[in-house]
């Protein structure tokens, strides 16, 4: 895992489902148990891969439901 900020965590997500996204969604994905580390107060980081894996189990299961 190679943890990054959040605007390269939104082109990631840009690759993968052709749109990035705001700081505040990501924000709103946070608190809705999006992975991410925070090791003090002013750092963010996200494993992409872990954050894409956990956007398909999140929104496809509430599109399924």
């Amino acid at each position: 895992m190679i943890p990054v900020k959040w605007q390269a965590l939104s082109d990631f997500f840009k690759q993968k489902r052709g749109e990035g996204m705001s700081y505040h969604t990501i924000q709103a994905w946070m608190a809705l148990g999006m992975p991410h580390q925070r090791p003090s107060k002013h750092r963010l980081w996200f494993d992409p891969e872990a954050c894409w894996g956990w956007y398909l189990e999140r929104f496809t299961v509430e599109r399924a439901g």
